[in-house]
């Protein structure tokens, strides 16, 4: 799905970003969160993290990281991990995953979103996916 990216979007992300940074994601640190980051163009980052604030650092400085990371939307959950899958499912249904390579790695959870509307429902996809109750299954 390769589209040419308007200014506009671009400036509507990095508005969306500026917001959230100046808010602060201290309150994500060991906590259960997925989340999305702009990477640049109309790619992002999505995924999900036990401790964001740690997350943040690896995605601007270690070995997973990008030119430009900037958290967009980050939501509490339960589970991280099942909220994930379900987001993964949702990305493949729409055919936003792109191949991705940066240091030398392919990296996953990169997906390509080409206007607002589509990144709005994304991330009200996501949402929805973090307020679901987790089932708890009992050992027999």
């Amino acid at each position: 799905m390769k589209h040419k990216v308007s200014k506009v979007f671009v400036g509507a992300v990095k508005k969306i970003a500026t917001s959230l940074l100046k808010k602060g994601t201290g309150q994500y640190s060991q906590t259960d969160v997925i989340y999305l980051g702009y990477i640049g163009g109309n790619k992002f980052k999505y995924g999900q993290s036990s401790d964001f604030t740690k997350r943040l650092l690896a995605h601007k400085k270690g070995s997973a990281s990008f030119l430009t990371f900037l958290p967009l939307k980050i939501f509490p959950c339960a589970n991280g991990i099942a909220s994930e899958k379900k987001v993964r499912q949702y990305v493949r249904e729409k055919n936003l995953c792109v191949p991705y390579v940066s240091r030398g790695k392919r990296l996953r959870e990169i997906i390509e979103v080409d206007s607002l509307e589509n990144l709005d429902a994304l991330t009200s996809q996501m949402q929805k996916y973090s307020e679901e109750p987790v089932r708890v299954f009992k050992k027999k």
